[in-house]
């Protein structure tokens, strides 16, 4: 059975997918063949949700669901944002 997801990833989610500032801040960490999960992380904290690098990743790993703004970002990257190692997949 796989962990629960960090309720604060799924917030952190939640806000960035109806957030147009949110989503401009978080579009300059997704660029060329990688994104900086440690930057997602710090800008989530900026927004007063915490959590780890390991528990964002662990959080698309599990929820294959990705909203249309999260889609967008993979498609600019050209990542799957499950990688967390900036590696095209």
């Amino acid at each position: 059975m796989p962990a629960e997801l960090n309720q604060n990833v799924l917030k952190f989610r939640a806000l960035a997918d109806s957030n147009a500032s949110l989503q401009r801040e978080l579009s300059e960490h997704f660029k060329g063949d990688a994104w900086d999960p440690g930057a997602v992380v710090a800008l989530a904290a900026a927004h007063g949700l915490s959590f780890s690098k390991e528990e964002l990743i662990a959080a698309f790993e599990q929820d294959d669901a990705l909203s249309d703004f999260e889609l967008e970002l993979v498609a600019a990257a050209g990542v799957a944002p499950n990688c967390g190692t900036g590696n095209n997949v």
